[in-house]
């Protein structure tokens, strides 16, 4: 399961470096690698993306997978609690969501996370936090409508504790292509920096060509853990 927030209006802290217009295609750019990532390592019918606007709907269309759109102003945990009732609706037995923004992720990064759901039987919770080991990227939990959703600031502390105070196991699992966001400016300069970034060429030169080079992933064999 993928939460995209509407592009129009996304990434406001990286208001000083980008145009409006800009911002939006990093969104879209975004969205798009990590579902093109998604349906590669996973089964379309097993993919779910969770959004608000017709862009996101148009996005999901494109790549073959379904969106269910929400209130814009309702925030990833309760995008991703339409997920897991997605999840738990088709008789899956785990769920597991990954932020639709993150610019290194690969396909070998969603194959890992497939594992993770993959790997056990028993309940619990496995999150996956961003660089600075106090957000969470990615998650796993099982049952999949467990009440443990606490996105935003230090969510992975948040996460911990709502896991433990529902009697659930709680394991933390790192992962390169899943740590780095693109949130702040400084996000931005180090993704930029980094070579064959997937941001590379778009800043200024806002056009369809440019989306689509940004939206590819990365063949999986170059994917380190």
């Amino acid at each position: 399961m993928i939460a995209l927030k509407a592009p129009v209006g996304a990434k406001q802290r990286l208001a000083a470096m980008l145009t409006p217009a800009q911002r939006r295609l990093v969104a879209l750019a975004l969205g798009a690698r990590c579902l093109r990532c998604a349906v590669a390592a996973w089964p379309t019918e097993r993919v779910v993306v969770v959004g608000a606007g017709e862009e996101i709907g148009d996005l999901a269309r494109r790549h073959g997978v379904l969106a269910v759109l929400e209130d814009p102003g309702a925030g990833q945990s309760a995008a991703v609690s339409l997920g897991a009732r997605w999840v738990e609706d088709r008789g899956l037995a785990a769920l597991a969501t990954v932020a639709g923004d993150l610019p290194e992720v690969t396909v070998a990064d969603l194959l890992f996370l497939r594992a993770l759901a993959e790997a056990e039987t028993a309940a619990g919770v496995v999150a996956v936090p961003d660089r600075a080991g106090t957000g969470t990227n990615a998650l796993v939990v099982r049952p999949p409508t467990a009440d443990v959703l606490a996105f935003g600031p230090d969510s992975l502390a948040r996460h911990r504790a709502r896991s433990r105070a529902h009697g659930l196991p709680f394991t933390v699992r790192r992962r390169r292509g899943l740590a780095r966001d693109c949130d702040r400016p400084e996000d931005l300069l180090a993704v930029l920096a980094g070579g064959a970034a997937p941001l590379t060429g778009l800043v200024g030169d806002a056009d369809a060509g440019t989306l689509g080079r940004v939206a590819a992933p990365p063949p999986p064999g170059r994917d380190e853990p």
